[in-house]
């Protein structure tokens, strides 16, 4: 099995600098990050006081109640709070207020993760686009941009936000870069559930301008209508305007292989 496994109350605890340490990092062998875990019985230390020379750290109180202090504020941390001390110098600790109180520690060098991953930039982009506001989708998607500017995914959908936006010219540019990047995008056109609003209507749409869109890949196109094209009668152009949000690719197997991809 590649997976390692461990149980944080299971981890042996090693009392040293006045807590209890429980090295989790070393039982999983972890080099990505540096990360651990600390235990604490009600009145007990839980985080040693320190500060750090040149780390970002994270606290996540995974079971019982402690009391941090941060740069001398106290901060009150039930289980399921998450402290982070952006500060390297900041001055912390933590107290249990709970017995059986347990804490997991995360740490790196400020920027030491990388940039965000592409598909965390199309995610963020859910909440505007399921309210209708594809513009703001779109731009708070296109912030990948900088770091991913050739991620399929992320192209295709800035595509389609634009063209649910009316930026037809700028959807179909996107869409262009999505195909070059991914031929696959293709196919997560053909099972999109909600049309791609780029095309030209049709009757402004000239023959070497439908021969354009096909020969680009654009999969809206049914003979010589666009399936978004607002020249469609008004009862199929509603069918398709109420159908699923962006982003468009359903949940299942390709949003599954998009993450097993991205992750």
């Amino acid at each position: 099995m590649s997976a390692r496994t461990a149980r944080l109350h299971e981890i042996e605890p090693i009392d040293v600098a006045g807590v209890h340490w429980r090295p989790l990092r070393r039982t999983l062998g972890i080099t990505a990050f540096r990360t651990n875990a600390y235990s604490a019985s009600a009145g007990e230390q839980l985080i040693e006081p320190h500060s750090e020379d040149d780390e970002e750290e994270m606290y996540v109180v995974v079971a019982g109640h402690a009391t941090f202090t941060v740069a001398g504020e106290d901060i009150d941390a039930p289980a399921g709070t998450v402290v982070l001390c952006p500060e390297p110098a900041d001055h912390r600790s933590a107290v249990a207020i709970a017995d059986g109180t347990l804490a997991l520690a995360v740490g790196n060098r400020p920027g030491g993760a990388g940039p965000p991953s592409a598909w965390e930039h199309r995610f963020a982009a859910t909440p505007a686009a399921e309210a209708g506001d594809h513009e703001q989708a779109y731009a708070i998607a296109a912030a990948g941009l900088e770091d991913h500017p050739e991620d399929a995914n992320l192209l295709y959908d800035l595509a389609c936000y634009s063209g649910l936006a009316g930026e037809r010219e700028r959807a179909l540019e996107h869409w262009r870069q999505a195909l070059a990047a991914d031929p696959l995008a293709r196919q997560w056109a053909a099972g999109d559930p909600s049309p791609i609003r780029f095309a030209t209507p049709c009757s402004r749409r000239t023959a070497s301008q439908a021969s354009e869109l096909r020969s680009s890949g654009c999969l809206r196109l049914r003979g010589p209508q666009c399936v978004a094209c607002p020249d469609l009668p008004s009862q199929q152009l509603e069918q398709f305007s109420s159908r699923a949000r962006c982003p468009r690719r359903p949940p299942g197997p390709a949003r599954s292989r998009v993450l097993s991809r991205e992750s």
